[in-house]
């Protein structure tokens, strides 16, 4: 039986891992996937920065005219850019500064990524979610979405609330294989990932009985939800439930 069982997860891991990695579009040429795949090596913050640099130095409107053409973000975003020059709406949800702000990658794979936006003051409640899809071998900027910092209230005392698979031996760089991570999906990006840190004390809701937390009670492509709350390092696990 404990064959059976083994060979059932690592089927389920598989299928997960294989979901995550086929391509959005079939008839995607091989060309177009590699231009839109970027190096583990390069950090979608980077490119947030860059560009929130250029974007917060653009006091002058030649500057302006020529920002919507900048490296770091798409055609799309690039229109929105330039309407926020044009009607004075926060491009950030909120305005802010280079200085103040605080960022961290809360879901990515190999051509998609999603940054969470708060200040240094308040790192505990979201501002925005800044959408960066690979182009051109590059991060680039495609969206912000301020819907994340009027949730927030929604999520009561959690500030990250998911349904996903666990996965750990399997994940790639620049992921852990040491660290378990929660794969979800959000905003229409699937694979996106999140740290979790069971350190703390973290119930374990099963069919059965409430257990705490640990390595020997969690498996490869578990379907679990997670409520916690968000740090810099990942999701500290405040409540753990296996999905039937």
């Amino acid at each position: 039986m404990k064959k059976l069982v083994a060979i059932g997860i690592g089927i389920v891991a598989l299928v997960v891992i294989l979901l995550l990695t086929q391509p959005q579009n079939k008839n995607e040429t091989s060309s177009t996937k590699e231009t839109n795949t970027v190096s583990p090596e390069l950090d979608p913050v980077d490119a947030f920065t860059d560009f929130f640099a250029d974007w917060e130095a653009s006091t002058e409107p030649a500057v302006q005219e020529k920002l919507p053409n900048h490296p770091t973000i798409t055609t799309a975003f690039a229109e929105v850019v330039t309407q926020s020059f044009a009607d004075g709406t926060p491009l950030w949800c909120r305005p802010l500064t280079l200085s103040e702000v605080k960022t961290r990658t809360i879901g990515r794979t190999d051509s998609s990524a999603v940054i969470l936006l708060a200040t240094r003051d308040d790192r505990s409640t979201p501002i925005a979610l800044v959408n960066l899809v690979g182009e051109d071998s590059r991060w680039k900027i495609s969206s912000v979405d301020c819907e994340a910092s009027e949730a927030g209230p929604a999520l009561g005392e959690f500030t990250f609330d998911r349904e996903g698979f666990l996965l750990r031996e399997s994940v790639e760089p620049p992921l852990d294989p040491n660290t378990w991570y929660l794969v979800y999906a959000d905003g229409g990006l699937n694979g996106l990932t999140a740290a979790l840190d069971f350190s703390t004390t973290a119930a374990c809701t099963t069919t059965d009985d409430t257990t705490i937390c640990a390595d020997q009670t969690l498996f490869e492509a578990m379907p679990v939800s997670i409520q916690g709350t968000m740090t810099e390092a990942g999701v500290e696990v405040v409540q753990f439930s296996l999905l039937e």
